[in-house]
């Protein structure tokens, strides 16, 4: 195949990672990492320590065992966005980076008008990290600064958005916003719990400011940094209100 350079309009074209392996890896992370993998977990956990003791660490667990097929099978992405980010490396981080403000900005007003509408703060992903947090918070901290930018990035931006880039910029970042917002309030949508479940729209408008990052970018770098910033931003503030 012909080389695409990372600035080139068609950087969404170049083939890194093969149609199946994409498949794959959905499937993977959607099934057996989000939910087989941290059951067994808690289970494994549970046969030697405490129930309260194996609930704060199940995740963290899963997450840290079960990232690295990920990682190998992503690698051709990874090594490809890092070389593009060697090549420029202000560029790529900026490209993410600067786009912060008006993702929280945006984020506090979608926030509001749910908050309006449903009489709730958050949706159950959120209660669950505030619990969670307070519990011990290293059990949310190193998965949300370390782990979850770098997975969800590669499946949300670097498999989803640039797979269905071809489609059109708008379209790309609506499946891909949609697909992230979902996997963070699909215990809400499981329980019927429909008011929390409206905050979909909340974690879907991120995950298209993220896109916007990629696209900026042309590089899975640019929306890992957003991603890591803002994860690291919302866990010192909770270390502070905490």
């Amino acid at each position: 195949m012909e080389d695409i350079s990372v600035y080139s309009d068609d950087w969404y074209r170049k083939e890194l990672i093969s149609t199946k392996k994409i498949i794959f890896l959905l499937v993977y992370y959607f099934i057996f990492y989000l939910y087989v993998a941290p059951n067994v977990s808690y289970r494994i956990l549970c046969s030697f320590m405490e129930e309260s003791v194996a609930y704060q660490y199940a995740q963290l667990t899963s997450d840290f065992i079960c990232m690295w097929p990920i990682i190998y099978l992503a690698f051709p992405l990874l090594k490809y966005s890092w070389n593009g980010y060697l090549e420029e490396p202000s560029h790529i981080m900026n490209s993410g980076i600067k786009l912060y403000i008006p993702m929280i900005l945006g984020n506090a007003l979608v926030q509001g008008i749910l908050q309006t509408l449903t009489g709730l703060t958050n949706g159950a992903n959120q209660d669950i990290a505030n619990t969670l947090f307070e519990m011990n918070p290293l059990s949310i901290a190193i998965p949300a600064i370390m782990i979850a930018p770098i997975i969800e990035e590669i499946i949300f931006r670097g498999l989803i958005f640039r797979s269905g880039r071809v489609l059109g910029f708008p379209i790309a970042a609506l499946i891909s916003g949609l697909s992230f917002g979902l996997i963070h309030c699909i215990g809400d949508i499981l329980s019927g719990n429909w008011l929390a479940a409206s905050f979909i729209i909340m974690y879907a408008c991120m995950g298209m400011f993220m896109c916007k990052a990629h696209e900026n970018g042309k590089n899975l770098i640019s929306s890992i940094s957003l991603h890591m910033f803002s994860n690291t931003i919302a866990v010192l503030a909770m270390m502070y209100l905490a």
